[in-house]
């Protein structure tokens, strides 16, 4: 046999396997480009939804004109090297929805970072709801102040406030060591009287609090209160067109006809919510108070005590027995009164928010105080709230 040399064809031979080659690798960048592009369209798409799902504010057509929205919109990573990872020891409080740390923005200012820890639908409610509310509000000196939020899905939404080196009533009431002279308590006192006539009188739909209480009560540098935590709160003009049918707030600090379930929140509810706040600010007590000894068991309800030393003509028993005689007697004598009146049973009996400034800056006369009042909530409501009462709160 003899055998064939075998030659390699010349380039002059295949101009048609050139041409092969070229379209193949051409063929294949083109469907790796497609890919790509159908894939960057597909990331686009899906990016699309989630900003229909979460919009950047959900406001509504009530939003005032007058105030342009201007809240950043921080990004998680951004938060959280502002609170160094949420370090505990920058905490500044700490609820069932939510936790509260100190921030550090990169320009050297301190602000108050709500993270909130909970992915139920009713807490979805409450971050949207509180920016609608804070959103469309102009600035009050006694409004704590939104300064912008995050939101990134359902797991990442917190919100950007003003901070207040002082903390909270609460904290002051009832975890110092050092108990508010009286002069501070007295201006607490009327600057929250000032936040809710701004809330109710000032605002254009007026906005309904629903859950006045001290832990909603933030202190600045000097003392001076501002109220926070609007999860809860109504614009008017919406709650004209909606409804509840379950207790909102925390109890004992919630008026007698919403423990019944109440077409819609009203200014009046705020202002009995006031009336048990002035007399634990002016009692350093909480609303209910376990005792350590059945001794004195009227004394276990603030406002059924409140009652029975009205009777009896004896209302300055009720002041904190830490201040002594540290205190102006007719001052805290027009606070307990004042109380007295928001904590009627009838709504529209209750003083508003502007009578309530009137009466504690002297210009105006406070009504005769009747002694039928309204009794402290039925313990068999309790477990209708939202937010139930924790022994921190009552």
């Amino acid at each position: 046999m003899t055998s064939r040399r075998l030659s390699s064809p010349s380039p002059s031979a295949s101009p048609s396997h050139r041409r092969h080659v070229l379209l193949l690798a051409v063929g294949v960048s083109a469907s790796s480009l497609l890919l790509l592009v159908l894939l960057l369209l597909l990331f686009l798409f899906y990016f699309y939804l989630s900003l229909r799902r979460s919009p950047t504010l959900p406001l509504s057509s009530n939003t005032s004109p007058a105030n342009p929205l201007r809240l950043r919109r921080f990004s998680y990573r951004a938060l959280r090297s502002a609170t160094a990872s949420f370090d505990p020891s920058r905490s500044l409080g700490r609820g069932a929805s939510a936790a509260v740390f100190r921030g550090v923005l990169p320009d050297g200012k301190s602000v108050a970072v709500k993270r909130l820890l909970s992915s139920a639908a009713s807490s979805d409610r409450e971050f949207h709801n509180e920016l609608h509310v804070l959103a469309a509000l102009r600035p009050s000196p006694f409004v704590v102040s939104l300064l912008g939020y995050c939101l990134e899905g359902r797991r990442r939404r917190l919100l950007v406030y003003e901070y207040m080196p002082n903390g909270s009533l609460q904290e002051a009431l009832f975890g110092s060591s050092s108990p508010l002279n009286w002069d501070r308590r007295f201006s607490i006192i009327l600057d929250v009287a000032q936040a809710l006539a701004f809330l109710h009188l000032q605002c254009d739909p007026p906005v309904v609090h629903g859950d006045i209480k001290p832990s909603n009560v933030l202190l600045g540098f000097d003392f001076q209160a501002k109220i926070s935590d609007f999860g809860l709160s109504q614009m008017k003009a919406d709650a004209e067109l909606s409804s509840t049918t379950s207790m909102r707030g925390t109890v004992c600090y919630v008026a007698p006809e919403c423990h019944h379930g109440c077409d819609q929140l009203m200014e009046k509810a705020d202002m009995y919510s006031f009336g048990v706040l002035i007399l634990v600010i002016v009692s350093g007590r909480r609303p209910l108070h376990v005792l350590p000894s059945p001794a004195k068991p009227e004394k276990a309800s603030l406002v059924s005590w409140c009652r029975r030393l009205l009777q009896a003509g004896n209302l300055l028993e009720l002041v904190d027995e830490r201040l002594k005689d540290a205190y102006d007697k007719e001052q805290a004598s027009l606070c307990i009164n004042l109380a007295l009146l928001c904590l009627q049973r009838i709504p529209e009996l209750r003083p508003d928010g502007g009578d309530v400034v009137r009466i504690l800056k002297g210009e105006m006369e406070l009504p005769a105080v009747p002694c039928e009042l309204s009794p402290s909530p039925p313990a068999r409501h309790h477990g209708r709230s939202r937010r139930k009462a924790s022994m921190d709160e009552e």
